[in-house]
């Protein structure tokens, strides 16, 4: 598993946890985290990208994330 696909894997775990939360300051830590978790993905996904383009201007192909890892 990539790190983009865990960090929104978590994010939606925190958008679930939210949703279940019966205490007002349970579900508000639960916001925070699925903020945070989004975050993270947002800027995997901007490096991502950026790495792509990188590539493609210097001639090279970039490799699947799931490649690397071995998936």
């Amino acid at each position: 598993m990539s790190s983009l696909a865990f960090y929104r894997e978590q994010a939606d775990l925190q958008t679930i946890a939210a949703d279940a939360a019966r205490l007002p300051q349970v579900r508000d830590r639960c916001l925070r985290a699925v903020s945070a978790w989004t975050e993270l993905a947002d800027r995997a996904q901007k490096t991502e990208d950026a790495r792509k383009v990188k590539a493609l201007h210097i001639g090279e192909s970039v490799p699947d994330v799931a490649e690397v890892n071995g998936q």
